[in-house]
């Protein structure tokens, strides 16, 4: 799989951008980790957290944990799914 088709996959779902909107296409590119020999991204949750708290100061890290649980670690996204793991 191309890296690049890779990134405009994620750059185009609106699950993996911190605000859901397409004025910020890099959304969480800050939190790839790599990619799975099956061409997955591998993002990280802690990151992805400190990004959506910082892209908005109201909300709290619990808060931020619960809306990536729901909008963005359990969705399916087709073969490209990517990978949500934790880096402590």
């Amino acid at each position: 799989m191309d890296l690049e088709l890779i990134l405009q996959t994620a750059e185009e779902c609106l699950a993996l951008k911190p605000n859901l909107s397409e004025e910020k296409p890099d959304g969480y590119d800050k939190a790839i980790l790599g990619l799975t020999d099956n061409g997955q991204l591998v993002y990280s949750k802690e990151i992805m957290v400190e990004i959506l708290t910082e892209e908005d100061k109201e909300l709290s890290e619990e808060d931020a944990w619960e809306f990536l649980e729901f909008n963005c670690f359990c969705a399916y996204v087709g073969d490209q799914t990517p990978i949500f793991v934790n880096t402590y």
